[in-house]
């Protein structure tokens, strides 16, 4: 118990705080120091996982506090009980569906369901999304003050011999560290120009982390890196992701082909040592990270913990680009 106790608050002291006592000396046998640099060195990704895990535990909380807080002033400003606010401002508000939206809930679900509990269930979701948007309105009108940044790597990740879209410069600098067998991968691969045509300030950085369960994923990656070298790393990436659950020497040769290269350098990129390593470098890094599974994302190296979920991943891009503007003095969340 006293192991678990030690190790959460090392965990959560910061990877600064930590750092800045790497030579700190935290035992002896005999005459022989034992430096904080020997035993972090192996455990740091996963005490900077276990970091972020904590924040974000931390942040759902300090979110629902603030919602609380906001409720609570704007029924002073109406004059409205809790119950009445919440009725008048969005409950009332949510629209219930008709037979076709039903009908088509229905027949996108896999297994049978009842009409009335297909009925619930769309305005359950409607009036969570309803208050949601009210609380965002809310945000807005009273405009909270935070001061609870996220864990950062300490490091770059977005290295310039990387795969970019975008400026390499920007303000968002998204790395997504994937595998060409993985499907969800595939599809984060599918949004990820549309996140970039909403977000000019952004940029996505490719490094390559092939799961060794996935017996093709390595060499696809090898061969990546020699399209890249080609300038046909980003359309030999969208080829590849359009059918990840197949993936084949063949595949690979297919879309090698597609994107224009020839089948002598074909050849050649099979016994590449040099793309070998940089695919290797990559993994490393992975492990370094002790990333659990592909996609990992992150975002100016603030770890994405929802991993390929879209709509997550915008969400943490808002909370990136607010933070940016309330440092420098732009406005705050």
């Amino acid at each position: 118990m006293n192991n678990i106790r030690i190790y959460v608050a090392v965990a959560f002291a910061g990877l600064a705080a930590v750092q800045g006592g790497m030579s700190q000396i935290v035992g002896t046998v005999g005459t022989v120091p034992i430096a904080m640099s020997e035993i972090r060195s192996s455990v740091e990704g996963k005490l900077f996982r276990i970091q972020t895990e904590g924040y974000e535990a931390q942040k759902q909380n300090l979110i629902a506090r603030v919602n609380a807080l906001l409720l609570e002033a704007e029924c002073k400003r109406q004059g409205m009980t809790h119950d009445e606010l919440l009725n008048s401002e969005v409950y009332s508000r949510v629209v219930a569906p008709s037979a076709a939206e039903i009908e088509v809930a229905a027949e996108a679900s896999q297994v049978p369901v009842a009409t009335e509990v297909l009925r619930q269930m769309i305005v359950g979701k409607r009036r969570t999304l309803a208050r949601r948007t009210f609380e965002q309105s809310l945000w807005l009108r009273y405009k909270p003050d935070l001061n609870f940044p996220p864990p950062r790597w300490p490091e770059r990740l977005d290295a310039a011999s990387a795969p970019r879209l975008g400026p390499p410069e920007a303000r968002l600098r998204i790395v997504i560290f994937s595998d060409f067998e993985c499907v969800y991968c595939a599809r984060l691969a599918a949004g990820l120009r549309g996140i970039l045509a909403k977000s000019a300030d952004a940029s996505v950085s490719y490094r390559h982390f092939p799961l060794e369960s996935h017996g093709t994923a390595l060499p696809a990656a090898q061969f990546a890196v020699c399209a890249q070298r080609k300038g046909k790393f980003w359309p030999f990436h969208d080829r590849l992701f359009q059918d990840s659950t197949r993936m084949t020497i063949e595949r690979i040769r297919d879309a090698w082909t597609f994107v224009g290269l020839s089948e002598s350098d074909f050849g050649q990129c099979l016994e590449d040592e040099r793309a070998k390593q940089s695919v290797h470098e990559d993994a490393a890094l992975a492990g370094k990270l002790d990333l659990l599974g592909t996609p990992s994302v992150f975002v100016n190296e603030r770890l994405v913990l929802t991993g390929g979920n879209l709509e997550m991943l915008e969400e943490i891009l808002v909370e990136e680009r607010d933070q940016l503007f309330s440092r420098h003095g732009h406005g705050v969340k």
